[in-house]
């Protein structure tokens, strides 16, 4: 309903107003009348109506005066002047004041309904206009709200930096504004999970604690963004230069508060960088160097232990991990330890690099990650050898970090990387017999994912780390044929599998199996399945 309030000096006007229209079916009612415009201001102030019928004479305050008095009070009130014939002239003066109309005494009905059911249409118009504002505006939020969630989410990942953005890309892709002098990334990383304290739980722990850092931050910040990864929260804040010392007292004040935020929890552990203050001048790029230079200053927890701020120095954006760090016997030895798919083997090869570079990791604990990334890179080099599918480095990458991120401490680091590892293996070679020995199954694996190609025992044999005469036997001991028979029977079970297709032929198939010649392909097949590929294709397909 919209609210109507009458305001003349004369009483039966007022009535008469009031009786003279159906304001319910108009979708108005009229909440109020006043005698005079001192009095009618009051009531605009404190009813708020949507229109306004008053005369354009009245003593106190006129109805011009009213009008000049009201439209400072609120401009969107609708105004309808009445006015006697003697008046005219007087009345039409009034309209420069934005009167939407005005009424001759005596007032007629018909009149007075079409003029206000013109005003309702403006005001439906004005409210449906509002109402898509509004909409409009909730959906911007929204979207704002997704686009720098997405934005803090690319930087975390390291996508923000595949293409070389200038800072008006990123506000037309991420709707964010660079305009404050400083940015800093900040990486607070929260572990312990127990049998009492279980993940779910550490994770909302996690939510809890970033957004009330987050407030904090904001005392000192222009903007702060945050985001959630796995047992990480990352933050993003922005500041003017003369305010160093403020967003400095911030960080140790919401480090505190987090610190407090966990201490009732038995295990819990929390650890905060600092990435190094970066100006951004017309690239992203200087936040590479500030997320980078948090995320592997994080590296001292392994040395020095949690409930520590640690505050990185400048890293160019550029500097790059370009040479392993595991190289030359020591590497092959990994190498050679992977192969033997043994978990013991492998758990003490981890722990013999990590006790090689001991000395070096309390002078530099960023060697901690750097080791378990060149493992995991070698043991992609590995896996791939049985299937290299799309996205299984960046998978492999993903669970690393993940393990990297689950310890608190150097031993913990050994143990979970070199879980990982063995398990990793597992998951690629698990043909679902456990009664195959580790080189067994992973060279059976092996065979199933490459028999296309040219595949020998020798080359086989040295990939499971075993003499070629000791892995022939072992092979048909285990798989009960010896390794050429088991290499052709799965080449043969696949060309059944083509042959069923007439759109290739039989040379094509051979090929695609494995067999550089045809004749002997026909005549293995022949062998194996009692008919020759061109009579097998007919009983199966007619053709």
């Amino acid at each position: 309903m919209y609210k109507v309030l009458i305001v003349d000096d004369e009483k039966y006007v007022i009535s008469l107003i009031e009786k003279l229209v159906d304001w319910e079916k108009l979708g108005m009612e009229v909440v109020g009348s006043a005698g005079d415009g001192i009095q009618g201001i009051n009531l605009v102030e404190r009813l708020k109506p949507d229109i306004l019928i008053a005369d354009v004479k009245m003593p106190g305050f006129d109805g011009i005066s009213m009008v000049k008095r009201v439209r400072e009070i609120d401009r969107d009130i609708k105004f309808i002047i009445i006015s006697g014939h003697k008046r005219f002239e007087y009345a039409k003066s009034v309209m420069k004041y934005n009167v939407e109309d005005y009424l001759l005494k005596p007032i007629d009905k018909e009149e007075l309904e079409g003029i206000l059911q013109n005003i309702r249409k403006e005001l439906d118009q004005k409210m449906l206009r509002k109402k898509a504002e509004n909409e409009m505006s909730k959906r911007w939020d929204v979207n704002r709200s997704l686009m720098n969630a997405q934005f803090m989410e690319h930087l975390y990942s390291g996508r923000l930096f595949e293409e070389k953005l200038d800072l008006e890309s990123v506000y037309n892709r991420y709707f964010i504004e660079f305009r404050e002098d400083v940015y800093q990334c900040i990486i607070v990383q929260l572990n312990g999970v127990t049998s009492n304290v279980g993940v779910s739980f550490v994770e909302d722990l996690l939510l809890s604690i970033s957004s009330d850092m987050s407030h904090l931050f904001e005392k000192a910040c222009s903007f702060v963004l945050h985001y959630i990864g796995h047992r990480q929260a990352a933050f993003l804040l922005a500041y003017q230069s003369n305010g160093i010392d403020a967003a400095r007292k911030c960080i140790y004040e919401a480090f505190k508060e987090g610190i407090h935020r966990i201490s009732k929890y038995q295990g819990l552990k929390l650890a905060m960088s600092v990435g190094a203050d970066v100006e951004m001048k017309n690239q992203i790029t200087p936040l590479k160097e500030s997320f980078l230079s948090a995320e592997r200053t994080l590296d001292f927890r392994f040395v020095e232990g949690y409930e520590n701020i640690f505050w990185a120095k400048h890293i160019s954006a550029s500097e790059e991990r370009k040479v392993s760090v595991i190289e030359g016997e020591l590497l092959e030895e990994f190498r050679k330890d992977v192969r033997s798919a043994s978990k013991s083997v492998i758990s003490r090869r981890v722990e013999g690099i990590y006790n090689h570079f001991m000395n070096e990791i309390y002078l530099n604990p960023r060697l901690c990650t750097q080791i378990a990334w060149d493992m995991n890179d070698e043991l992609y080099q590995y896996l791939k050898l049985f299937r290299d599918t799309e996205g299984m480095q960046a998978e492999l990458r993903k669970k690393m970090k993940y393990k990297i991120e689950e310890a608190t401490n150097i031993k913990e680091l050994i143990f979970s990387v070199s879980n990982y590892i063995f398990e990793s293996i597992e998951d690629m070679t698990e043909d679902g017999k456990s009664r195959l020995s580790p080189s067994i199954r992973t060279a059976k694996i092996f065979i199933n994912n490459n028999y296309m190609h040219d595949i020998r025992l020798n080359d086989v044999a040295g990939m499971v780390n075993l003499s070629p005469v000791y892995f022939s036997g072992l092979f048909k001991r285990e798989i009960g044929e010896n390794f050429t028979d088991y290499v052709n029977r799965v080449r043969i079970d696949s060309a059944k599998v083509m042959l069923k297709d007439v759109r290739n032929n039989v040379g094509e198939i051979a090929e695609m199996c494995g067999f550089s010649d045809t004749r002997y392909f026909a005549k293995i097949f022949k062998r194996m399945v009692g008919i020759t590929p061109s009579e097998y294709r007919k009983r199966q397909t007619g053709k």
